[in-house]
């Protein structure tokens, strides 16, 4: 996601080059949220939004801007047109205050 706004956002999605299809065939329907990096309140269900760069194999921690009253569920996504190959990101030791965060190669 880039150029996020109050009003919108652009999502590029591309197959994987390894993929013997190169080409999106038909649409494709998918559920997204996205908001501006901030804190934010949605009647009383605290949330927080940012971008992060840098992140590899090794462990980096994540420290919130808010404490929030029980561990939160934390949602990451990678987004990169460098790599070849599907990358995710492994989340591990959600506290109130932050979590660690780290880059996963599945090849």
């Amino acid at each position: 996601m880039t150029a996020t706004t109050n009003n919108s956002f652009n999502f590029y999605f591309e197959p994987w080059l390894y993929l013997s299809n190169s080409k999106l065939t038909k649409s494709e329907d998918i559920a997204a949220l996205g908001i501006p990096a901030g804190s934010y309140d949605f009647g009383g269900l605290k949330a927080e939004a940012k971008s992060l760069t840098g992140i590899t194999r090794e462990r980096k921690t994540v420290n919130f801007d808010q404490v929030f009253d029980t561990e939160p569920v934390v949602f990451c996504t990678i987004a990169s047109d460098g790599n070849l190959y599907p990358l995710t990101v492994g989340v591990r030791n959600v506290t109130t205050t932050g979590f660690e965060l780290y880059q996963l190669f599945s090849n």
